[in-house]
């Protein structure tokens, strides 16, 4: 039987992959791209971005970009 030519991975594998690759100044814009999203929507009085359904999510991201 031949070898395969693909690497058996496991989720672990990956997840440290994903880990040890990731840009640090990108995770941190990422999170405050996260809060000011969130203090806009309290801003507006609505819920916490887990809460909103994906209409609702789109409909307050799309609304946020036009104004922000």
């Amino acid at each position: 039987m031949a070898a395969s030519r693909f690497v058996n991975v496991s989720d672990e594998d990956i997840s440290q992959f994903l880990k040890e690759n990731e840009n640090k100044n990108t995770a941190r814009k990422t999170s405050q791209d996260v809060a000011l999203f969130k203090t806009f929507l309290r801003e507006r009085k609505l819920n916490d971005p887990e809460e909103l359904t994906p209409l609702q999510l789109d409909a307050s991201f799309l609304y946020f970009n036009l104004v922000a």
